[in-house]
């Protein structure tokens, strides 16, 4: 059941796969913020990787500019897994 106070989640199958699997990793350790990622995942809708829907989706390796808890400034990452990150 959607709930209107949160956005859709929409995930690429293959994306789907390593993020629940780096969820469940990172909530085994305690932490928060793989739970609630968990959660995200959970109630994400998944789609074909080839979906041309996707078009218009976040997916990994997108660029995107966000801010926390609505303050500024704002950033702008790039999406990535662990084993791609490199210090800016």
């Amino acid at each position: 059941m959607n709930n209107p106070l949160f956005p859709n989640v929409t995930l690429p199958a293959s994306d789907h796969r390593r993020l629940e699997r780096l969820a469940h990793v990172g909530a085994n350790q305690g932490h928060v913020d793989a739970r609630f990622l968990l959660s995200e995942i959970n109630r994400a809708e998944v789609v074909p990787d080839r979906a041309a829907r996707l078009d218009s989706v976040v997916t990994m390796g997108s660029w995107v500019t966000f801010w926390i808890n609505w303050g500024f400034p704002r950033e702008t990452r790039q999406l990535v897994y662990p084993e791609d990150y490199t210090s800016e």
